[in-house]
């Protein structure tokens, strides 16, 4: 019995801080995938005759999104010599989930966002990417993004991450 109460007082402490060391990692490292998001608004969207119900992220995860973004362009930039990836996300005024495939589990994500490039300053940008297949692109648009988005800004940016950032 003392031998388990030995073992016990060395334990406790051990467990405890591994646990504490784990959720300190996860909350510091808050990703996508795992990241409790809110939703200024779920929007039910028809695009090429099919049904998403397209999620519209609130500023604060929004900022999580760019994240992600900075993250997908990197690894693109070591995969293709793409001068067009060149550059950071700075700032997006409005980001879009969109759960695609047959089981609208897989997530793409699109943005109406401002890259910062080393040569030309600053672009207004379209960009999506997806978690599961890893595609990404980008194009520049000129268009004032109000916020929130408008229905008909929304719409443009499903299209455009449907079209270019299927992800299953």
């Amino acid at each position: 019995m003392t031998q388990h109460k030995y073992v016990l007082a060395i334990m406790a402490p051990l467990v405890f801080a591994s646990l504490f060391l784990i959720s300190k990692t996860a909350a510091e490292n808050k990703t996508l995938s795992s990241a409790p998001y809110q939703y200024d608004l779920v929007e039910s969207i028809t695009l090429d005759g099919e049904d998403y119900n397209l999620r519209v992220f609130t500023p604060e995860d929004s900022q999580l999104q760019i994240r992600h973004f900075n993250d997908t362009l990197s690894r693109a930039r070591h995969k293709r010599a793409d001068v067009t990836l060149r550059g950071e996300i700075t700032s997006c005024m409005g980001v879009i989930d969109l759960p695609v495939g047959t089981a609208r589990g897989n997530h793409s994500y699109g943005g109406y966002c401002t890259l910062q490039t080393t040569d030309s300053g600053t672009q207004n940008v379209l960009i999506c990417d997806d978690e599961l297949v890893g595609h990404l692109n980008m194009a520049p648009h000129k268009e004032t993004i109000e916020t929130p988005m408008t229905l008909d800004q929304i719409r443009t940016l499903a299209l455009f991450t449907k079209n270019n950032c299927y992800g299953g």
